[in-house]
């Protein structure tokens, strides 16, 4: 509508004042066809200098008219005001020839737009071109300069919940030609050459969101995008229950996108550019209770690509309020390169989520685990998928609630975990295995110096359902494993168990922990009796004592068959105090180790195998239960001695080297290690005197 004011009053100056401004008031109804009404408050026009100038237009929607038209030709409702257009520098000579007409300057003035119903869809058949709809059948017209400023609008149909408006929007428009030759030309852009666009404040309603805009600027010329304070919110706070659909909470100070290809945009739907750049961007999201289509189908009604040398985020949060685990990431940094978003980029082997590297780093993160019971954390996070590494430092698990609590919540003995590890280094992490696939895929991965303590409380019931820290568990597994190397450098254990009638636990601790695991597969081609997993550990326990231990298994044996080999060295049987006092009430009053060695077999029903226990000067006590004050009984004292007649008080004595067996019977509700413990603790039992049968029960 504008157009045909601009080329119409481009006519003007061959005619008088008096009669220009009905003629052009006309002019509006006709091609409007009586649905819009104009008002020129004045019109002044110079014949010498070729230009005219409006002021005060106003432009209503016929009601009635418009209730007459067919819906299909009817026009959207409006209001439109201006407050001032000027046109400067008209060609005469080609207006008089019906040439290309020059003009030299157009500016428009405190335009207000105001919609109130909804528009009607294009249709882009129907749609004649503005250089084919200029009057006097005018070949062109070359419009040096256009601006127009302090332009506001408003978009509220009724009956519908979507909206837009515009506080001040400022464009300015170069060298535009509106003709055959401009709309071919395709270094140009909507008949121009250049195009600068300058917004004060946006909002828009739409997709069950509200949209703010604090500001963007345009240049055609730069090829440049920048938009600023950028602010998404759901119309359904993500504090309500999840939905079907995605709703975004974000905030973006500034965003920039230089190398911005927009004629490739507007012309051919696919969005081109060498980089697009967020700074500081919060998103709290709550994830659809449907799965989502892929990205690349999600913009295929307004975009068929989207293709960005580079995409960078700097110091970015991210909160996932829908999940049950609450994640939280701060100061998220990315690098993405080659970015490509189509059907072809999804599915090509050399990109991951459509880029071809991405380079992330994090500051900290959180999220709860195990039904809110456990809390996970990290300080840090680098990763790059080109070169398949991933890096955390500070790594925590941490339970949410005491030992006691969290085995009273669940009902059952709840083991309470802690979990500390400083540096986690993981290399040929395959990333598109994982995403694509939900294969774990890991050459390597190490630990160091990392920290684990376990707390248990044996007041309450054992788990009712069935361990899952078993070594055939990762057989078992619905999805491909296959990590070739797990290390774990300089790591710390540390265990206390509270019995049913001792409110002191018992502890025991493995410091300067080695271990060293080859083959954890559940991969039918790697693994297999004939190639096993395996491992090795070293570890001081009670920080004396030096422990070795080798396993060997076959993670795809339904039976969970493994073997498990090892030796203590030198040590002196007090060390033990701290974990069988409390827990047993068995004290060691004397008794030196010089070695022990034991060859263990297990599967998911028993354990078995051999203990060979070289020590000397062995004397044990049995203690009275702890509400004793003095700790010892006449009961107390005759089991004592009967023990002390019982057990070999050295190994071998006078002889040969008495072995233990190793006899357990194994509860599938408890982990691999307590089956081990037990295993062992029955060999040792047998190999100091104790009968078999007893050494069983008591192990068990």
């Amino acid at each position: 509508m504008l157009a045909v004011v601009v080329a119409a009053a481009a006519v003007a100056v061959l005619m008088l004042d008096t009669w220009l401004r009905p003629l052009l008031e006309k002019q509006v109804a006709t091609q409007s066809k009586g649905q819009y009404e104009v008002r020129i408050g004045s019109l002044q026009t110079s014949l010498g200098a070729g230009s005219i100038q409006l002021r005060n237009v106003r432009l209503r929607s016929n009601a009635a008219q418009q209730a007459a038209t067919d819906s299909a030709a009817r026009l959207p409702e409006m209001r439109l005001d201006i407050g001032q257009l000027d046109i400067r520098g008209i060609g005469l000579w080609q207006l008089l020839r019906r040439a290309v007409v020059p003009i030299d300057y157009v500016g428009v003035d405190s335009l207000n737009v105001r919609l109130t119903s909804l528009l009607p869809p294009s249709d882009a058949s129907d749609t004649v071109a503005l250089h084919e709809r200029l009057p006097l059948k005018l070949a062109g017209l070359q419009l040096n300069q256009v601006v127009l400023q302090r332009l506001q609008g408003s978009y509220h149909p009724r009956r519908s919940s979507d909206s837009a408006s515009l506080r001040q929007l400022d464009v300015r428009l170069h060298d535009v030609l509106v003709s055959a030759a401009g709309a071919a030309d395709r270094h140009r852009l909507g008949y121009a050459n250049g195009i600068d666009i300058a917004l004060l404040g946006g909002r828009v309603a739409a997709f069950k969101h509200c949209l703010n805009l604090g500001g963007m600027r345009f240049s055609l010329r730069k090829h440049r995008l920048q938009l600023d304070s950028l602010l998404v919110q759901p119309r359904l706070p993500l504090s309500e229950p999840q939905t079907t659909y995605a709703r975004i909470d974000l905030l973006l100070p500034h965003m920039d996108v230089a190398g911005l290809h927009i004629r490739r945009l507007l012309r051919r739907h696919r969005l081109k550019a060498d980089t697009l750049r967020m700074v500081l961007p919060r998103l709290a999201l709550d994830p659809p209770t449907i799965t989502p289509e892929p990205l690349h189908e999600l913009i295929k009604p307004w975009l068929g690509q989207i293709a960005l040398g580079y995409l960078v985020l700097k110091k970015g949060s991210l909160y996932v309020a829908g999940l049950r685990q609450k994640p939280n990431v701060q100061d998220i940094n990315i690098l993405a390169n080659d970015l490509c978003i189509d059907s072809a980029s999804a599915g090509a082997p050399e990109r991951l989520y459509y880029a071809r590297n991405w380079l992330v780093d994090t500051g900290p993160a959180t999220a709860l685990l195990d039904g809110r019971y456990y809390r996970v954390a990290y300080q840090q996070v680098h990763l790059e998928t080109r070169k398949q590494s991933l890096h955390l430092r500070n790594l925590r698990l941490q339970p949410k609630f005491s030992t006691a609590e969290l085995s009273r919540r669940k009902g059952y003995q709840a083991p309470n975990v802690t979990l500390l590890v400083p540096d986690l280094d993981m290399q040929g992490f395959n990333f598109s295995a994982l995403t694509r696939r939900q294969q774990l895929l890991v050459r390597q991965v190490q630990l160091r110096n990392a920290l684990l303590q376990t707390r248990g409380d044996g007041r309450f019931p054992l788990n009712p359902k069935r361990s899952v820290a078993t070594p055939d568990m990762i057989g078992r597994l619905p999805f491909r494993v296959d990590i070739r190397r797990l290390d774990i450098r300089n790591g710390t254990f540390y265990s206390q168990y509270r019995a049913p009638l001792n409110p002191t636990p018992g502890r025991f601790t493995f410091t300067q922990f080695d271990i060293s695991l080859r083959n954890i597969s559940n991969d039918p081609r790697r693994m297999s009796r004939t190639s096993p997993a395996t491992g090795y550990a070293t570890a001081l326990l009670q920080n004396r004592c030096r422990i070795t231990a080798r396993l060997v298994a076959n993670l795809r044996d339904p039976s969970g068959y493994h073997r498990l080999t090892g030796q203590l060295g030198a040590a002196s049987l007090h060390i033990l105090n701290p974990m069988t006092v409390e827990s047993t009430n068995l004290l060691f009053k004397s008794g030196e180790v010089q070695s022990i060695r034991f060859q263990m077999g297990l599967n998911r029903r028993r354990s078995w195998g051999t203990v060979w226990a070289q020590y000397s000067d062995l004397k044990v006590a049995i203690l009275a239960a702890p509400t004793n004050d003095n700790r010892k009984n006449i009961k107390t004292r005759l089991l004592t001695g009967v023990v002390n007649l019982v057990v070999r008080n050295e190994n071998p004595r006078g002889g040969e080297l008495k072995p233990g067996t190793i006899n357990s019977d194994r509860n599938l509700n408890t982990s691999v290690f307590t089956i081990w413990q037990h295993g062992l603790t029955s060999g040792l039992l047998h190999s100091v005197g104790v009968p078999a049968k007893m050494a069983k029960n008591l192990s068990e």
